[in-house]
């Protein structure tokens, strides 16, 4: 419920580039301490109401979970300003690896497939 209400907050139809809020990203504004957890599924979190209403009353709710909810690699590709191929290539090489997954179900592409989330803050490295 939580991720509909933040959803329809983000607007409809949505920003292109903004996907919909699930209940994995309401999951790590909850592990950010953005949202009280009060337990209940773990797929399926019940959070407080009133802080879910708040939070979609703010401005920075896209910044809030640009910041908290980790994207899959095309979305963390574009974050970065680098192209996929490169981006690949750096996973490929180990200097970043994922720091979870998500199964998304194709139904018509061939079923279930897992895509690995990464961290999408910029670092600067100085050589």
């Amino acid at each position: 419920m939580a991720a509909d209400r933040l959803t329809r907050v983000l607007g409809v139809p949505l920003p292109i580039l903004r996907p919909r809020v699930t209940a994995s990203a309401v999951g790590h504004l909850v592990k950010a301490g953005l949202l009280l957890y009060l337990g209940g599924e773990v797929e399926f979190p019940d959070v407080h109401p009133d802080q879910v209403a708040v939070l979609g009353r703010g401005r920075d709710l896209p910044a809030l979970l640009d910041r908290h909810v980790p994207p899959g690699p095309d979305q963390a590709a574009r974050r970065l300003g680098v192209r996929r191929v490169d981006f690949d290539h750096v996973v490929r090489l180990r200097w970043l690896s994922p720091v979870g997954s998500v199964d998304v179900d194709y139904k018509r592409q061939g079923g279930v497939t897992g895509v690995p989330l990464y961290v999408s803050r910029r670092t600067v490295v100085v050589t």
